[in-house]
């Protein structure tokens, strides 16, 4: 479980910095980076559900819905990823 854990926190740091400086292009901040785990939220209620629904209602197998469910939460990923990233901080 610690592996698990440290390994995940790794990869989310990993993936904001290059979210930040190569996906958007946009100087990376702290509020960024406290925002940034909704893009996470986003991904796994959106896979969640696409799971959920597919398998339960649709009878379609558990083993390849999840990859299908990829190829409709990373747009939706993207999106709330691109909002946090690229919202300009307010100077007061």
């Amino acid at each position: 479980m610690p592996s698990h854990v440290i390994g995940f926190l790794v990869s989310f740091v990993i993936s904001f910095f290059l979210n930040s400086y190569f996906t958007f292009r946009v100087k990376p901040t702290l509020a960024k980076f406290l925002k940034f785990p909704l893009s996470q939220v986003v991904n796994f209620t959106v896979s969640s559900l696409f799971i959920f629904i597919f398998t339960d209602y649709f009878g379609i197998s558990s083993t390849i819905t999840p990859i299908f469910a990829v190829f409709v939460a990373l747009p939706a990923t993207f999106i709330v990823t691109g909002k946090i990233l690229k919202k300009e901080s307010v100077s007061a």
